[in-house]
């Protein structure tokens, strides 16, 4: 299947977009409180870019379930010496994972090349304004809740038309105010039983026929855990194999903490297969 993304003004055609994941949190799920100065940051930036990122995702603020937010200075305050420092040293773009639009309104100044937002950005009248005087391109992804409760016995009746008709209203909303670059994201582990995780997956190819690009997040979920009994230490075979399946349903952006291994093995599949859904 081809999907139509001509729009887009990120590439996405000639291979898959590889996204390193920089978590300047504390409480990150699988690699908060890492980096504890801004040389060690810069420093795993470089190491990812070196390993293939096509892009580096910088986010302040954790969305691991039970998660509790943090105010507006603060997520200001872990970002600022990343976010003025990045286009003057590194050439790939960077996305910002926030959905505070005083946030994004700030980070345009500092060359800011995608909005990837967890929350419903369509509800958002302020982000929506920004995104369309812009035209940043913008992450759509689903989560049902918040992450404080978003497991808390999540339920759907059916969750594969639940996430189409989301990304439908949300994709006609954007346009409607004047944003057209939207990518789609099923929000794997947000507000999701393991069940419904698979199902979605499985079904992941319906989402194109939105003509919009997919991303997809599984680096070191716990639904891998939950089907092979691994630690999160333990999940990188898990994580590729769930990428390489994604790429073959479709997906074009992959958010990984294992940038050199995601890479190497979306390489070999895009050899293998061509086009995707293969």
């Amino acid at each position: 299947m081809v999907v139509n993304v001509s729009s887009l003004s990120v590439p996405l055609v000639k291979s898959p977009q590889v996204m390193g994941v920089l978590n300047l949190t504390p409480d990150s799920f699988y690699d908060g409180g890492q980096y504890q100065d801004v040389d060690a940051v810069l420093f795993r930036i470089e190491a990812m870019i070196e390993e293939g990122a096509d892009w580096i995702d910088i986010g302040a603020v954790s969305s691991r379930p039970g998660s509790q937010s943090i105010s507006l200075e603060e997520e200001m305050k872990r970002l600022t010496p990343i976010v003025t420092r990045f286009r003057s040293r590194f050439d790939v773009p960077f996305s910002l994972d926030t959905y505070q639009s005083e946030v994004l309104d700030w980070a345009l100044g500092y060359g800011v090349g995608m909005l990837n937002c967890i929350r419903p950005v369509h509800q958002n009248p302020d982000l929506v304004s920004i995104l369309a005087q812009s035209g940043l391109p913008v992450v759509l992804m689903h989560m049902l809740g918040t992450p404080e409760r978003m497991q808390d016995c999540p339920e759907y009746e059916h969750v594969t038309q639940t996430l189409y008709d989301y990304f439908e209203t949300g994709l006609r909303e954007l346009k409607q105010a004047g944003v057209h670059e939207v990518i789609l994201d099923p929000g794997i582990g947000f507000g999701k039983r393991l069940d419904h995780n698979m199902t979605i997956l499985r079904d992941l190819h319906r989402f194109l026929d939105l003509g919009a690009p997919m991303m997809v997040g599984l680096s070191r979920k716990s639904f891998i855990g939950d089907i092979s009994g691994a630690r999160v230490s333990d999940r990188l075979p898990g994580s590729l194999v769930s990428a390489i399946y994604a790429y073959q349903k479709g997906a074009h952006f992959f958010r990984v903490h294992d940038v050199a291994e995601t890479k190497q093995a979306l390489l070999v599949a895009q050899a293998l297969c061509g086009e995707p859904s293969c």
